[in-house]
């Protein structure tokens, strides 16, 4: 891990700080968790800011272990995100369509739950199992009568439109949510590992280098969120899970329960952080995106130093010490840290938002560029599935979506995952496709050079949402084995996912929902217009009603 400089070791036995445990997000889903019972946030002096006061009893005030999911189970307040599309070709495979509220009383027959990971005043998180293909999933059950608001919309429900929406490695995702009138029931990612700071002290040989790989995957995911119109507002250790697996250090962002999206000169009022790591501007209720970054530079520091930069005995010391914005980079602990760092931590704490480094700047400051080495992708190991590649067939193109979107954490994606981290050059947690076709035709220039290699071609059969992006899904998608992925287990867990009312059958009317595909009302008919050319694209009944073997049998004949 680049950490042979003896100079470049840092204590890692000082760290003194205190952790909050309570808040309202979609919080902590890991496998180190401790169950917290009563709760209650012992640390006054590291606080949400806006924080839930009811302690409700979660789960119908029925034993922790075992929740019972309500008896039925009703539309919540979500608004619609479907589009009008112009035809079938201008369908996209968005995100938020692979995110689905539950409208029916299957949880039971399609989840077993473990155990329970924790609760407290925010609700209680259980590990489960999906029955028919044994994924490991989280279930986070939080009371309504606890959901706050946030600024002029439900804070609960802009969080899972906003995590419906992400893409990325570095970001928690998110794969269903249910409402029952008395709770909210969240399904998504279980991430092994456990919280920054505590994980910290399993890595082997930790060092100065160890510190650049966490931050850069933090910086990358603050890029994309901050390149996307969305603003965090609560970055910290806590919300920071660090996995550590065969010596690689991997960086999962949680809790976006007091993100919102941001316009590109709007500013926010409302004061939302934890007191050690809020940036000063927040507390003058004026601040953009770039409390993000000061965030950032507050978590750097306490993994570089073992402490936080403002201090102070109680909840006033430390904000009055935020407030002033003065910190010291000087003293033991800092002898030890490279100039490149501690000049890094001077541009992500300065405390005039302007002069503050902005999200992509970080990305590509000399101490992450240094300490992170890029190395060489073999392209030929999916080239050939990106030859085949064609996401002219939406029907097919949606399922593995789907299905892909449901394991892209799993074993099956590991060797393709690592593929996309050494391909992300820029580590932005998707790739540029100008970037791309430089280093795929370098690739055969150099190790096969008689190949013709036409990377317009390959481009134009992908459904990318963006015109100079690569998603990370779409990247999985595209060079994924489609014979490791098209199997009974995930084939059922497609077909159920479009048979939305549990006929038996899809419908035109699933298809229309799942798709998302929507018209105003005078224009209705080119729903089921549209749906149809799917159908028949796919040689399948233009009229709907497809049984699970005729859809078994679709899919499969995709192998040939």
């Amino acid at each position: 891990m680049g950490c042979g400089d003896s100079k470049s070791s840092i204590a890692k036995d000082n760290p003194k700080y205190k952790k909050t445990t309570q808040t309202n997000g979609i919080v902590a889903i890991n496998a180190n968790s401790k169950p917290n019972t009563n709760g209650t946030n012992n640390n006054s002096s590291n606080k949400l800011l806006k924080t839930p006061t009811n302690s409700s009893t979660i789960g119908g005030g029925l034993s922790p272990n075992k929740p019972v999911i309500g008896n039925k189970l009703i539309k919540s307040p979500r608004k619609s995100l479907m589009m009008e599309p112009k035809g079938v070709e201008s369908i996209p495979i968005l995100q938020v369509h692979l995110v689905e509220e539950r409208l029916n009383d299957a949880f039971e027959k399609d989840y077993e739950i473990i155990n329970l990971i924790g609760s407290g005043s925010f609700g209680s998180v259980y590990k489960i199992k999906m029955r028919n293909t044994e994924l490991i999933r989280a279930l986070k059950i939080v009371k309504k009568e606890i959901v706050t608001f946030q600024d002029d919309d439900q804070q609960f429900l802009k969080e899972i439109e906003i995590l419906s929406q992400l893409d990325h490695p570095n970001i928690l995702k998110i794969y269903e949510f249910f409402f029952d009138g008395d709770n909210y029931y969240v399904i998504t990612e279980f991430i092994e590992g456990g919280e920054l700071l505590e994980q910290i002290y399993n890595i082997k040989n930790y060092c100065e280098n160890s510190a650049a790989v966490i931050m850069a995957q933090v910086f990358s995911a603050v890029n994309y969120l901050h390149s996307n119109n969305i603003v965090h507002r609560d970055l910290k250790p806590e919300n920071i899970i660090l996995q550590i697996k065969n010596d690689e250090l991997d960086v999962k962002i949680i809790d976006f329960g007091t993100a919102n999206f941001n316009s590109k000169n709007s500013k926010f009022t409302i004061q939302y952080g934890t007191s050690y790591y809020l940036a000063p501007e927040i507390l003058k209720n004026n601040y953009n995106n770039k409390c993000d970054i000061w965030s950032c530079g507050v978590i750097m520091y306490m993994i570089l130093c073992g402490q936080p930069p403002f201090k102070g005995k109680d909840e006033d010391e430390i904000l009055k010490s935020v407030e002033r914005g003065v910190y010291s980079i000087k003293g033991n602990e800092w002898n030890v840290i490279s100039k490149e760092a501690k000049d890094f931590i001077n541009k992500l704490l300065s405390y005039n938002p302007k002069s503050r480094y902005a999200a992509n700047e970080c990305l590509s400051d000399p101490w992450i560029v240094n300490n992170l080495v890029n190395e060489s992708v073999d392209y030929d190991l999916v080239l050939k599935n990106l030859r085949t590649f064609d996401s002219t067939q939406k029907l097919q193109q949606f399922c593995v979506a789907y299905i892909i979107h449901q394991i892209s954490s799993s074993d099956i994606c590991s060797s393709l995952r690592d593929l996309f981290k050494k391909a992300d050059k820029n580590r932005e947690g998707r790739l540029k496709l100008k970037d791309l076709k430089d280093d795929i035709e370098k690739f055969y220039t150099i190790h096969e050079p008689g190949i013709k290699i036409d990377f317009n071609d390959i481009i134009n059969r992908f459904d990318h949402k963006n015109e100079d992006y690569l998603e990370y899904e779409e990247f999985l998608r595209a060079t994924i084995d489609l014979e490791l992925i098209i199997t009974e287990s995930n084939l059922q867990m497609a077909f159920f996912h479009f048979d939305k009312d549990k006929s038996g059958f899809i419908s035109i009317d699933n298809l229309k929902k799942t798709l998302g595909i929507f018209f105003k009302e005078e224009e209705k008919e080119k729903e089921k217009e549209i749906v149809q050319k799917i159908l028949s694209d796919a040689k399948l009944n233009v009229n709907g009603n497809i049984s699970y073997q005729e859809f078994e049998n679709f899919m499969k004949n995709s192998l040939k």
